[in-house]
């Protein structure tokens, strides 16, 4: 074993990132031909991948050490270039995972929380609406004596949480949103016996740790515990609609809205993710052969060949675990 062969190995780790992405990009390819029809469905996409890259990183790279460190989230080590851009892709994909975890965690407390009231009310979930070639999902449909609500959940995680007079909150548009939904099922209904029955928009918080300062009065707001002081507010809502009547209601909406459907696709950079795991894994080993290198430059006997024997061994590890896999 002699130093010219390790710098062909060198030479060839350094020329194989675009077989390598290759490689790995067929390996993610199963994920991108997932038909979603629900956030759970993307949420189980997006945990796969980053199941997938925790996967191939602990198998593939030379220093374990490293990468445990890169996505620990309060690592106060030192990063390099690429280490940093493969770091950052992998937190905006840990990112949507926290997102979709929180909104689908509170779609499942508002349920919990409305069941309550099963014997006085019909519940539709997710369901999708049109307007021309727009679709809008209900997080809920709620239907009473009262009326129609759409109630839009929210599960914030931020302490304080702050509606402008205009319904922006976080960057989206409340007040919008809900109108997309009030006209939406209001031209559903539009030529059925119900199209003048009084449809009510609702936003819910399921966190109870929120302090919701609204500063619109256009949406009413709640929280999950308090969800019936507003659904069967006397107050501010007349009776409507027959209780022996409610499940028709809830027939008719899904019949009108049975060929709707929501194409989730991922919000998420596919080609530069895969890009800039390709260029840590292949930086990482790169750079472990060249301390192989030196090492064997300042070393004579078994020990140095040992070492370099696992040094050559890289490159074939990392495409052969893809090609196996």
């Amino acid at each position: 074993m002699n130093i010219s062969q390790i710098e062909k190995e060198i030479e060839e780790l350094k020329n194989s990132k675009d077989d390598f992405e290759q490689k790995l990009s067929k390996e993610f390819e199963q994920y991108r031909e997932v038909k979603m029809n629900s956030l759970q469905d993307m949420l189980n996409v997006y945990e796969n991948i980053l199941n997938t890259s925790n996967e191939i990183c602990n198998k593939t790279c030379s220093n374990i050490k490293l990468y445990n460190s890169l996505i620990d989230e309060n690592s106060t080590r030192k990063f390099n270039k690429i280490q940093k851009e493969f770091r950052e892709s992998y937190f905006e994909l840990k990112k949507h995972i926290a997102v979709l975890s929180s909104g689908i965690q509170g779609e499942k407390d508002t349920l919990k929380a409305l069941e309550l009231y099963n014997d006085e009310i019909e519940i539709l979930q997710s369901l999708c609406t049109r307007i021309g070639d727009y679709i809008y999902e209900h997080d809920f449909i709620v239907i009473n004596e009262y009326g129609i609500f759409s109630i839009e959940v929210k599960n914030n995680s931020n302490h304080n949480v702050y509606i402008s007079e205009q319904g922006i909150c976080n960057g989206k548009n409340l007040i919008k949103q809900s109108k997309q939904h009030f006209h939406s099922l209001r031209r559903c209904l539009s030529d059925t016996e119900y199209s003048k029955v009084p449809i009510h928009t609702l936003i819910v918080f399921t966190n109870d740790k929120n302090t919701v300062k609204s500063e619109q009065n256009t949406i009413p707001i709640c929280y999950r515990y308090n969800i019936d002081d507003v659904i069967f507010d006397s107050d501010r809502y007349k009776k409507c609609i027959d209780k022996n009547e409610l499940k028709t209601v809830k027939s008719v909406i899904e019949e009108k809205c049975r060929d709707n459907h929501l194409k989730y696709t991922l919000d998420f950079n596919f080609e530069s993710y895969i890009s800039k795991l390709a260029d840590f894994l292949l930086n990482e080993n790169l750079n472990y052969l060249k301390k192989q290198k030196s090492k064997l430059e300042n070393e004579e006997g078994s020990t140095g060949a040992t070492l370099f024997k696992v040094g050559i061994g890289l490159l074939q590890l990392l495409i052969g675990w893809i090609d196996n896999h």
